[in-house]
């Protein structure tokens, strides 16, 4: 059995919870990783959707990558 991941924003408005392993997990040496860790790479684990739950308000934003690309943070 897997126990639950907890945790969410600094700001405490949004929350999550996640009931599984990760299917996934990377480092992510790419620009936009490293200044937003300000290390050489951003760990990241990878799950899926249905195995998550989000409460509070969510909000997106696109900002073009160093490589040219709109990425949604």
């Amino acid at each position: 059995m897997t126990s639950s991941i907890k945790g969410g924003c600094v700001c405490k408005q949004v929350r999550y919870e996640i009931a599984a392993e990760p299917v996934r997990m990377v480092n992510c040496h790419c620009r936009d990783c490293q200044q937003m860790t300000g290390s050489a790479f951003a760990p990241l684990l990878v799950f899926l959707a249905e195995n998550a739950r989000l409460s509070g308000e969510v909000r997106y934003y696109a900002v073009t990558s160093t490589r040219g690309s709109i990425v949604q943070k």
